[in-house]
């Protein structure tokens, strides 16, 4: 799925844009996976009444249980947790000891509506 022979082959490139993006280092990968395949993956995206609402969270939906996820999104999952993606990616941050959770932990789906605020954080079990 995801278009290595365009990454792999331009690292160094990658790599400048890292170091030289503001306000931080971070790169935009437009178009990381073929665009059918993510497309197909997409429309496997459950929906709203086959999630359940996240405790404590209103207007929160996740899918939480792996085994529930279509194959296709489990699928992308494997592939960012891949062990040659994660090489890639050391590659281009310079973070030589890059790795993904030793346990396979792949988070969950979620999705949500108008006015909720997402926010970047660790989970407690880490």
């Amino acid at each position: 799925m995801i278009r290595y022979e365009e990454l792999e082959g331009t690292a160094g490139q990658w790599r400048d844009r890292f170091a030289n993006a503001e306000p931080f280092p971070h790169v935009v990968i437009d178009e990381l996976f073929d665009p059918a395949a993510i497309a197909e993956a997409a429309r496997d995206f459950p929906a709203p009444s086959e999630m359940a609402e996240k405790p404590g969270r209103a207007g929160v939906l996740e899918m939480s249980d792996r085994s529930l996820v279509p194959p296709r999104l489990v699928q992308v999952s494997d592939e960012l947790l891949s062990a040659r993606f994660t090489a890639w990616l050391s590659q281009v941050s310079g973070l030589d000891e890059l790795a993904t959770d030793p346990q396979g932990n792949w988070g969950v789906l979620r999705q949500s509506g108008d006015g909720v605020e997402g926010k970047i954080h660790v989970p407690p079990q880490r």
